[in-house]
């Protein structure tokens, strides 16, 4: 996550167990600016790596998560409107507001 902790609900695996996160691009929205006052708790900064177009009037936003994009991959699915709108290009620096994150257990292997 490029240094940033998430936060997540009660997880069904003993502490240190190696879990995968699976976070859908329609759950990721976008952002400027770090907007500290809405419910969404998971806000990470990042830098757009990609843009491609998607279904219609979507696109997809390939991100790279940490201050500097030397963390792990994302992706963002917004309207081609919202890309255009926010002035989104490759290399440009936004906060990823992460709305929804599934949680499996990936193995009985401990972490760390």
């Amino acid at each position: 996550t490029g240094g940033a902790r998430l936060k997540v609900g009660r997880v069904d695996a003993p502490q240190g167990s190696l879990v995968r996160l699976r976070i859908h691009a329609r759950d990721v929205g976008l952002a400027l600016t770090p907007p500290w006052d809405i419910s969404i708790q998971n806000i990470l900064p990042c830098m757009v790596a990609d843009i491609s177009e998607s279904d219609g009037h979507l696109a997809d936003v390939a991100l790279k998560l940490g201050e500097n994009g030397e963390g792990a991959a994302l992706w963002a699915q917004v309207t081609r409107y919202a890309v255009s709108n926010l002035g989104i290009k490759p290399g440009g620096h936004l906060f990823a507001m992460i709305k929804a994150i599934s949680i499996a257990r990936a193995d009985v292997a401990k972490v760390g």
